[in-house]
């Protein structure tokens, strides 16, 4: 597939000055959300700017890899969930998106549901871009920690350790973070 520069909405494109303007990429704002997702995850920040953020990323990194034949395994995984879930899980999505959904109303959300969304968003930037950062690595491990039914075979050993070990899953995430980022970053 070849890629060319679509001229479509060139001029849409702002023009900052050039000493004050940064490029963005679909790579680098999915990243940048990611990354400040799953930093407010760790701090219990505000659940509808995490949700947003990791759905948006997500977005992004499913595109990327659609075009290059890896799309986000969440796809496949919400497509083997009932129409009604996938509905609901989208409702919440559009309502905090769009300005004029359902103006006068409510709805429930889980917060479980941003989890889902940073965590398959980390698996397709792996998939798409290659080694995750050390703050998707440290997600992934917490993640585990509080999930340990998704874990694969091969991480069982080492999360366990994590688990009963080193007591990593008795701590708090932000303090989770502060305590294993550090070795995460060194390698």
């Amino acid at each position: 597939m070849s890629r060319h520069k679509s001229r479509k909405h060139e001029h849409l494109k702002p023009r900052p000055l050039p000493d004050k303007a940064i490029t963005l990429t679909k790579e680098s704002v999915a990243t940048s959300q990611l990354i400040t997702a799953i930093s407010l995850w760790f701090e219990d920040g505000d659940p509808i700017s995490i949700l947003m953020l990791a759905a948006n990323a997500h977005e992004i990194l499913h595109a990327l890899g659609e075009r290059v034949g890896k799309p986000s395994e969440m796809q496949t995984w919400l497509e083997s969930m009932p129409e009604s879930f996938q509905a609901r899980v989208q409702y919440v999505i559009n309502f905090c998106k769009h300005g004029w959904k359902d103006l006068d109303e409510e709805t429930p959300h889980d917060p479980r549901v941003s989890d889902v969304f940073i965590y398959f968003a980390g698996r397709c930037y792996r998939a798409v871009i290659g080694t995750p950062t050390p703050m998707m690595i440290a997600f992934d491990l917490r993640f585990i920690l509080e999930n340990p039914d998704i874990a694969i075979v091969q991480v069982m050993e080492p999360v366990s350790k994590l688990r009963d070990v080193y007591g990593a899953a008795d701590i708090s995430r932000r303090e989770f973070l502060d305590e294993y980022l550090p070795g995460i970053e060194l390698g």
